[in-house]
């Protein structure tokens, strides 16, 4: 089962003006586990990454690749309903963890010479498990459990009322 949690979306959840830093701070920290990896749409080389000062010291460990559907798809896309991009997946570690965590949603950005990206994507094995956008504030957890889904809500009061099923 596939849920995603927007803030404000079509005024869904107005209790937000934005997904809080704290909520993030603690996806990365209980939801987001040693084993797992990260992605940054639109930087598919190693040389591409190592260059910005997002992750500047972090030793990063290629952890394959990924082709998932991203939340933002270029205007010039003609088949939007099987477009699908590929992203560079980093083995989740202590240290890229601190590093996002000095990060807010709202500056995901592809202008941004820190955070260079509008979209993180998540992987646990060879599954997608979240992806995290700028635009709408937009956080999609993929096929979320009936626990992961109870863990969510006990991390904020607001995702009860934010997380809708796709």
């Amino acid at each position: 089962m596939r849920y995603n949690l927007f803030y404000n979306y079509h005024k869904l959840n107005q209790t937000w003006e934005m997904i809080p830093d704290g909520l993030w701070h603690k996806l990365l920290s209980e939801y987001i586990i040693p084993g797992d990896a990260v992605g940054f749409k639109g930087l598919s080389r190693l040389v591409d990454i190592e260059n910005y000062g997002l992750l500047e010291g972090v030793s990063l460990v290629p952890a394959g690749t990924i082709q998932y559907r991203p939340y933002c798809i270029p205007a010039a896309v003609r088949d939007i309903e099987n477009y699908q991009e590929q992203v560079l997946l980093f083995a989740w570690n202590q240290r890229m963890q601190t590093q996002l965590q000095q990060v807010s949603l709202t500056e995901l950005c592809p202008d941004n010479e820190f955070v260079p990206t509008e979209e993180l994507v998540f992987t646990r094995g060879e599954q997608l498990l979240m992806t995290a956008s700028n635009v709408d504030q937009h956080l999609c957890f993929y096929q979320l459990s009936y626990s992961e889904k109870r863990m969510l809500e006990s991390l904020d009061p607001g995702i009860q009322q934010g997380l809708i099923e796709a």
